[in-house]
């Protein structure tokens, strides 16, 4: 699976406010190319463009996406290389939400940040919400993960976090009570994301989240002072009430533009390194 929508149209926009050509790319359809044949084929296109954009989602076998760039970073093509997502990590969208929430509250160093599933229907991958876990620490902010033990995020990516955030001097931890979860949060970040056993499964999804209809987000829910933020499309009254998605508390709405000025930093980051010698890979 390729680029989103969204990401389509981040990435247009974005080019455009750089001055940049975008030219969509897709595989050849037939037949399926091998991980050798497809590295062997963007070497080609390497050599003829600056950038490329990459967004590699297999929905056969979970974690092979992710593997697929690692492997591309060890390639080194000759041009740079920016993942904007693969199935475990979507740093793009995830860089975006946490600098929504760093401007929204004047910073994220000991805030409490919470990341939530919630019901609904969508059942995304969590690459996003693995996203901000992995780098919110970094910016000094403590996370708190909240979710049904049915709908818990990878593993080793919380072994991770949590190793890593022993070292910094914050706390990530995991919550399995919603109320208790959210009630000295400054931020929450809710996300209806899929279970990974069956993350290609939508009829199995739905039988688990049935259970957690509870899991149901309405003003009263978060704490006075804490902000609110969902995915970019959501339904309403399913993840969360129309009241509090019109509530002033609710920042969401930034985060398409927050997301094309993320992609644009990132480009211009890579461009600033492109005379190396090696050009960089954002993964």
């Amino acid at each position: 699976m390729g680029p989103s929508e969204w990401e389509q149209c981040v990435s247009a926009v974005a080019a455009s406010r750089v001055g940049a050509g975008l030219i969509p790319f897709q595989w050849p359809s037939r037949p399926t190319p091998s991980s050798d044949e497809m590295l062997r084929y963007l070497d080609m296109i390497g050599r003829g463009i600056d950038i490329l954009l990459t967004s590699v989602v297999d929905m056969q076998t979970f974690g092979a996406g992710r593997l697929f760039i690692e492997r591309l970073e060890q390639y080194g093509l000759p041009c740079s290389v920016l993942s904007l997502k693969d199935d475990i990590y979507n740093h793009l969208l995830g860089l975006a939400y946490l600098s929504v929430l760093n401007n929204h509250l004047r910073g994220l160093a000991g805030r409490q940040l919470v990341v939530s599933w919630g019901f609904g229907g969508q059942f995304s991958l969590p690459n996003v919400a693995h996203s901000i876990v992995s780098l919110a620490p970094t910016l000094g902010a403590n996370v708190r993960i909240v979710c049904p033990t049915e709908f818990s995020l990878l593993r080793r990516v919380v072994r991770v976090v949590t190793g890593a955030a022993k070292t910094t001097g914050v706390r990530v931890e995991e919550q399995r009570d919603r109320s208790e979860g959210l009630v000295d949060a400054d931020a929450v970040v809710v996300f209806n994301w899929c279970r990974l056993d069956d993350f290609n499964d939508m009829a199995r999804n739905e039988e688990f989240a049935r259970e957690f209809r509870e899991w149901y987000f309405q003003p009263e829910d978060l704490p006075a002072k804490a902000c609110l933020m969902t995915e970019p499309f959501v339904q309403e009254d399913v993840l969360a009430s129309r009241a509090l998605l019109d509530d002033r508390r609710n920042i969401t709405p930034h985060i398409f533009r927050q997301s094309v000025k993320t992609l644009c930093s990132l480009i211009a980051r890579v461009m600033q390194h492109e005379s190396e010698d090696r050009p960089p890979v954002l993964i």
